[in-house]
């Protein structure tokens, strides 16, 4: 969700403001003849919201009592994950 979804949301939510800014010339709005767009303030804050709900998971974890374990993963069975250059992050 945080890699995938949450990312594509923000990244679409900004997309759809041209047509919006177009639209709203019709409800009465004034706006500048050509609304400019920052392609890089954009990532930026599509970051800082990842980073910001990252914080905010790890939070929840640690008041569960999680060990939380960082790498790439490959389950190798039902009931088994291999953790690639596993690294123990702090207990959460």
């Amino acid at each position: 969700m945080i890699r995938g979804c949450v990312p594509k949301k923000l990244l679409v939510y900004g997309s759809e403001f041209s047509a919006d800014f177009e639209d709203a010339r019709g409800f009465g709005w004034s706006l500048p003849e050509r609304p400019s767009f920052n392609w890089d303030y954009l990532l930026k804050a599509k970051t800082e919201e990842v980073t910001r709900l990252n914080g905010i998971y790890a939070k929840l974890l640690e008041t569960a009592g999680v060990q939380l374990y960082t790498g790439a993963g490959r389950l190798l069975n039902a009931n088994t994950i291999q953790i690639t250059t596993p690294q123990v992050c702090k207990k959460y």
